[in-house]
């Protein structure tokens, strides 16, 4: 009896409050503060901005935060960005964080091409490699050519028609870490701006971490491949410097790996 009253006391009081007209200056407030939390953005962060314009999508500063976005991705001026591919806000904050393991059903082949013509200007389309999808032309290429992330998904996943559609989802992905790293830096960075902002992205950021030790001693190879490191935010230490690997060849950085024993870096 208790409850039934205090379910028809909410509704009451429910129904009161929306029969009460906006307060002066209510719509002033919203406003004011709305302005306040954009200007309180992180002005490099991507997905800070497509946040925002999910939360007030028909605000002046949510549709200045979708535009912010898109310039800090494609590296150019959108002025427009509405005209863009209709990609649904929750599917773009998905890949920005890369919150699932599994390619996005909504994810079709027009706004994979989209994705993946943001990253035009990464440093790893000019290498032949990038350019090959199968795995016996990739071991016949000069290791300066050779596009790591490319070479090991065609390892991994196989050469085969239906493996491409996974390699570009993945790659689009990497591609989206690289751009956000890019947004950070100022124009023309130093070999050590890059790694410092690589790794504050890796390792703050996504917070890529070693896993339990009694996870790493069962499946080792699922810490290993870059395709599940990236799906799980774990990784060995193999893993994890494929990954890093495969950012600083998108972003013209030339490093190699160091085997110490027991240890890659």
């Amino acid at each position: 009896m208790r409850q039934i009253f205090y379910v028809g006391f909410l509704l009451f009081l429910y129904m009161g409050l929306c029969s009460i007209k906006p307060l002066p200056g209510l719509e002033n407030f919203k406003s004011s503060k709305i302005k306040t939390l954009y200007k309180n953005l992180d002005q490099k962060s991507v997905v800070q901005h497509f946040a925002f314009y999910k939360l007030y999508p028909e605000t002046p500063e949510g549709k200045e935060a979708l535009k912010k976005a898109w310039n800090l991705l494609s590296q150019e001026n959108v002025k427009d960005p509405l005209i863009l591919p209709s990609l649904d806000i929750n599917l773009m904050i998905n890949l920005v964080n890369k919150q699932s393991a599994i390619a996005p059903e909504k994810l079709d082949n027009e706004k994979l091409n989209f994705l993946e013509s943001l990253g035009k200007n990464l440093k790893n389309r000019q290498l032949k490699g990038h350019k090959v999808w199968k795995t016996e032309k990739v071991l016949k290429l000069d290791v300066n050519q050779v596009d790591l992330s490319r070479a090991l998904f065609l390892e991994e996943l196989g050469d085969e028609k239906d493996s491409k559609y996974k390699i570009r989802y993945y790659e689009a992905c990497l591609d989206l870490m690289a751009l956000q790293i890019l947004a950070k830096l100022d124009n023309d960075p130093t070999d050590l701006d890059k790694v410092y902002a690589i790794n504050d992205f890796i390792f703050y950021e996504k917070m890529f971490r070693f896993p339990p030790h009694s996870s790493y001693a069962k499946d080792i190879d699922t810490y290993t491949f870059l395709s599940t490191v990236m799906d799980s935010s774990r990784g060995v230490c193999l893993g994890v410097s494929i990954l890093y690997l495969s950012l600083a060849q998108r972003l013209g950085l030339d490093l190699e790996i160091i085997t110490p024993p027991g240890h890659i870096y």
